[in-house]
């Protein structure tokens, strides 16, 4: 049988290295024998040793893989993350097509994900004469928000994806010169940066695939979500596509900021906890968790028993009451 070779870039800091290291923990138990994964790892600087050697346990684990890593140093600082206080290995895909120079095409998955299926699949997507291929971005697809495209100089949102699970024609992207034009973007501010540098240079050279290569948890569940109903997701995916990514998802995507599996409870977020009980970090996990759930009760059982309004008597004069654990504070201001 023909063993097939996947070339896969991941980018993370040490502050997101053991998250990095459940997804592919997670891709790795759901290879085929037959395929190959060469997987490169980013990084500002290289992991510590005891770090190291938890991925190099890995690979001694799994047959036909290899973990290498790539030390990109202060690449990305001069970019727009830095005056968002982002981390530079947001930017680092866009370094893909130099990265695999021995390949014409490769694939780039985010960190704060799962992997279900072995991804001979996405990977063999026929890009045609496209750059890169990925889901659509539903957010930005809502409609009631015009200024946005032209504010990042597109015509119009329809192309636009998620740059969090990505499939690349590495071969055509070195042809037209598109590693420099993604780094001169780079340099700058756009809402949503590097994303939007990567819609940018690739419009009309994007292809979609189905929302089940990156199922973001956001939009579940996607018959009773409060942000995006079920029929306007439907006309951007399709109902099968939909179903297909509920019943078969491939790549489960934590996106929220605040709703990390390791943080809070989120959908799907027993897909994590069932890899990350593997982990060697585990513990560490747990301990995270619990504390910032128990901060998280605190603050709310606060709040619940904090209280600040404002009266108002006839003459307009306003009285400020603060309730704290039903002691009531009266402050009295006159109006002007």
């Amino acid at each position: 049988m023909n063993k097939q070779v996947i070339p896969i870039l991941f980018a993370s800091d040490s502050n997101y290295v053991k998250y990095l290291y459940v997804a592919i923990l997670s891709m790795l138990i759901h290879k085929k024998n037959e395929t190959i994964y060469d997987i490169h790892i980013m990084c500002p600087k290289l992991y510590d040793k005891n770090i190291l050697n938890e991925f190099k346990k890995l690979q001694e684990k799994y047959q036909n893989i290899k973990i290498n890593y790539i030390v990109v140093g202060n690449l990305f600082n001069n970019s727009s993350d830095k005056k968002r206080i982002l981390p530079s290995p947001t930017y680092y895909y866009l370094k893909i097509a130099d990265i695999f120079q021995q390949y014409d095409k490769a694939l780039y998955l985010d960190p704060d994900i799962i992997v279900l299926e072995d991804l001979s699949d996405l990977f063999n997507t026929d890009l045609d004469d496209n750059y890169v291929a990925g889901v659509k971005a539903a957010t930005y697809m809502d409609g009631t928000d015009d200024k946005y495209y032209k504010s990042i100089g597109l015509n119009d949102l329809s192309q636009y994806i998620n740059a969090n699970s990505l499939v690349f024609n590495l071969k055509l992207i070195r042809e037209n010169n598109i590693p420099d034009k993604f780094y001169k973007y780079s340099k700058n501010i756009y809402p949503s940066m590097d994303q939007d540098v990567l819609n940018i240079v690739c419009y009309s050279k994007i292809k979609h695939i189905p929302i089940k290569y990156n199922l973001m948890v956001k939009y579940l569940p996607f018959n009773n979500n409060k942000s995006w109903t079920y029929e306007f997701l439907k006309n951007i995916y399709g109902e099968f596509n939909l179903q297909d990514a509920e019943n078969n998802p491939v790549i489960i995507h934590y996106a929220n900021v605040k709703g990390k599996p390791w943080l809070t409870n989120t959908e799907l977020d027993d897909y994590w906890w069932k890899y990350a009980r593997m982990s060697p970090f585990y513990n560490s996990f747990l301990v995270k968790y619990n504390l910032n759930r128990t901060i998280f009760l605190l603050k709310k059982a606060i709040e619940s028993c904090i209280s600040i309004t404002n009266k108002y008597d006839k003459d307009k004069n306003k009285t400020k009451v603060i309730n704290i654990f039903g002691f009531k504070i009266f402050i009295k201001t006159k109006k002007k």
